[in-house]
């Protein structure tokens, strides 16, 4: 498996606690040439770690002009742990990719269609830094 698409943050464009108790949460970034959306939703429930209920992320390598590559993925599973001091979260959750177009190789496996990619994310107020397929993160 490759080393991972590397380092990418963004901003937390939309957080949204409904009256049912769900959150909604939507981040957006970009690392040079790649851009990253992702969305994740899960049920507040006490303290500690929370399983995610849905997600999806979609990325952009505009690296190489006048060709495509573009990847969508949903969320096959994911926890989050809220820090009770910051608040701030952690998100590990694992993607099952349903569309690509162009090559990704950087992604090894996880960039082709029915392949598993992690994620990992830790988000702030305002902002979010994360990786794409980081290393040591299971896809089982």
């Amino acid at each position: 498996m490759a080393s991972g698409a590397g380092p990418i943050s963004g901003e937390v464009v939309e957080r949204q606690e409904l009256l049912d108790g769900t959150v909604h949460l939507v981040l957006e970034g970009a690392a040079g040439q790649l851009r990253l959306s992702a969305t994740f939703s899960w049920r507040l429930a006490g303290e500690g770690e929370l399983d995610l209920g849905e997600g999806d992320l979609a990325l952009e390598d505009a690296s190489e002009p006048g060709a495509v590559h573009e990847l969508y993925a949903l969320l096959e599973s994911g926890t989050l742990t809220v820090d009770p001091e910051s608040g701030d979260l952690r998100i590990e959750c694992l993607y099952l990719v349903d569309g690509v177009v162009g090559e990704w190789d950087v992604l090894g496996g996880g960039g082709r269609e029915s392949g598993r990619l992690p994620c990992r994310f830790e988000v702030a107020a305002a902002e979010w830094r994360g990786e794409v397929n980081p290393p040591g993160l299971a896809t089982a």
